[in-house]
């Protein structure tokens, strides 16, 4: 998933912010029970990152290639990676990646000047980043996520 596609996945779920998670599960490697009884302060995207803010914490999700998410609903054939449950609803994600990042560092490992997307993005300081790879091709810079994030490539 692409960096316009987890902004769109972020807004969509931003309906779960305050809500107080009721139980985890599933099978990321992460400390699940950490995030019980916690309430999502936030939900926003930073590149290719979804981000799940909680007061101390945050749960990072990036789709890779053929991730997806479903509300109350399964994917058929497939097990969550991780599933967070409330009152009576669920969220579920499917072929991704989950960490769990302190609230904070989301800003030095996301910098939200860096995201394309980003009302806050910084052209200056994207820019300032390329120049420093003047010996690799333009593509890969393009491509970098820390220089550009959010940026993807069609073939055409």
């Amino acid at each position: 998933m692409e960096g316009p596609s987890v902004r769109a996945v972020a807004d969509h779920l931003k309906i779960f912010v305050g809500k107080p998670v009721i139980s985890v599960s599933e099978n990321a490697r992460i400390e699940k029970e950490s995030l019980r009884g916690e309430r999502i302060k936030a939900i926003f995207s930073r590149g290719k990152q979804l981000v799940i803010q909680f007061p101390e914490r945050a749960v990072t999700i990036h789709f890779l290639m053929f991730g997806s998410y479903r509300i109350s609903e399964a994917q058929e054939g497939m097990e969550p990676r991780l599933t967070l449950a409330f009152d009576t609803v669920q969220l579920n994600f499917y072929n991704c990646s989950v960490r769990i990042v302190p609230a904070d560092q989301i800003d030095a490992q996301f910098d939200e000047e860096l995201d394309i997307l980003a009302s806050t993005w910084n052209a200056q300081k994207a820019l300032a980043r390329a120049a420093e790879l003047r010996d690799e091709h333009i593509c890969d810079v393009l491509l970098d996520q820390n220089i550009f994030a959010g940026v993807f490539a069609t073939v055409l």
